[in-house]
């Protein structure tokens, strides 16, 4: 554990009453560049007291930060983080791929003052560059995903459904022997500060608040046994279908579209942030050692891995989609 994860985790650990003590001062929060280079290791000195004194009062700063230095560990470990095309011809469009050069003199035009120091411009790396981008604009990557098409239209909020990535494209490895197709979709449902209901599309990569409320749709070409598993930041994988607490059949007809959980209920998210995946099996026959997997999803570095492993050569096909959760 490096410094800057010892300090971030020395401040959670902070009372709700220490916090709210230390933000009674006034205070200015730091510019996208500070943070980028608080977390690049960039800043001198005094600077880095000055920001870890902010974000020791700030609570939003505080997770802002958390979030970002995940992101860019995440970056660092596989070289690329996925994001839905439409951030990704954002990007295209803010930064051309022709040089480094052209990319460091678009992103200082476009992000402004936030890049300049008083004393001129300060020379940061790459990766703190892509910090601010990230804070400025939105954009995560610059990667593109494949956008999966749905076979079937659902208008439950009359809005468009989420984007599947099939994880035997992610892991490089084949499909399993079945004509099983299944689709997916994730609704999301989120609580306004002013007390209204909005819908909330959930793709590949979309970033939720936690209390934001959740369903999942699907559907099978085939008669088949289905299955839903949550494998959230913790590194805890729950079968959310079929409920462990209910005797309740996952066996699901062909060309029928169902939503789990059922009615007025969801899922919701706690506030545990982080990345979160949901993961839908189908099988033409059923799995009886579905708990031996979430174990071993829990014990693995990379688990979607640990699900293809587990689907394979059993007749069946998985779905996936992941998104980042933060605090509200």
């Amino acid at each position: 554990m490096d410094r800057i994860d010892e300090f971030l985790k020395s401040l959670l650990n902070k009372t709700k009453e220490e916090r709210d003590l230390l933000r009674e001062k006034e205070h200015v929060c730091p510019s996208e560049e500070t943070i980028a280079c608080y977390l690049d290791n960039l800043l001198n000195d005094t600077e880095r007291e000055k920001t870890e004194e902010h974000l020791a009062k700030c609570e939003d700063c505080l997770q802002q930060t958390i979030l970002l230095h995940g992101l860019k560990k995440e970056i660092i470990g596989n070289g690329y983080m996925a994001v839905p095309t439409e951030a990704t011809e954002l990007a295209k469009n803010i930064v051309p791929e022709s040089s480094v050069t052209s990319l460091i003199n678009i992103i200082s035009e476009f992000v402004g003052n936030t890049i300049k120091a008083k004393r001129g411009y300060r020379l940061v790396s790459y990766g703190s560059i892509a910090l601010i981008v990230m804070l400025s604009v939105g954009i995560y990557s610059v990667m593109i995903t494949k956008d999966t098409t749905i076979p079937y239209d659902y208008d439950i909020y009359n809005t468009r459904g989420g984007t599947p990535t099939q994880l035997d494209e992610l892991t490089g490895q084949a499909n399993t022997e079945t004509s099983l197709e299944l689709s997916m979709n994730i609704i999301g449902q989120r609580k306004d500060t002013d007390g209204s209901i909005s819908r909330v599309t959930i793709e590949e990569g979309s970033i939720l608040q936690s209390g934001d409320k959740f369903k999942v749709q699907f559907k099978t070409s085939k008669d088949a046994y289905v299955y839903i598993i949550i494998h959230d930041s913790l590194n805890k994988a729950n079968l959310l279908f079929p409920d462990p607490g209910i005797k309740l059949s996952n066996n699901v007809k062909a060309n029928s579209s169902h939503t789990v959980p059922a009615q007025d209920r969801w899922f919701w998210l706690d506030e545990n942030i982080g990345v979160e995946t949901v993961f839908v099996l189908a099988s033409e026959s059923l799995l009886d050692n579905i708990n031996a997997l979430l174990i071993e999803m829990e014990d693995a570095d990379e688990p979607e891995k640990k699900v293809m492993e587990f689907v394979k050569d059993k007749s069946s096909v998985v779905r996936a989609i992941s998104f980042r959760h933060i605090v509200r």
